[in-house]
């Protein structure tokens, strides 16, 4: 689906507050996040933001899809 959106030119978002934001393990918190944007995300909604982006900038942009 990602792809698809992606073809018309359109960012997509994902909210993580209503699950990932919830897990109890900041670790787990953290893949999840990565799985977000590894997955083909550009947007992540979040309530913990300074986490978002600890976890991403392991990786980011280099594994991001949208730079492929």
């Amino acid at each position: 689906l990602y792809e698809l959106i992606h073809e018309k030119g359109v960012m997509v978002m994902v909210s993580a507050a209503p699950v990932y934001d919830r897990l109890k393990n900041v670790d787990e918190r953290a893949e999840a996040y990565r799985k977000i944007l590894k997955d083909g995300a550009d947007i992540i909604e979040t309530d913990r933001p300074e986490e978002v982006a600890a976890a991403i900038q392991t990786f980011y942009p280099r594994e991001s899809r949208k730079y492929d």
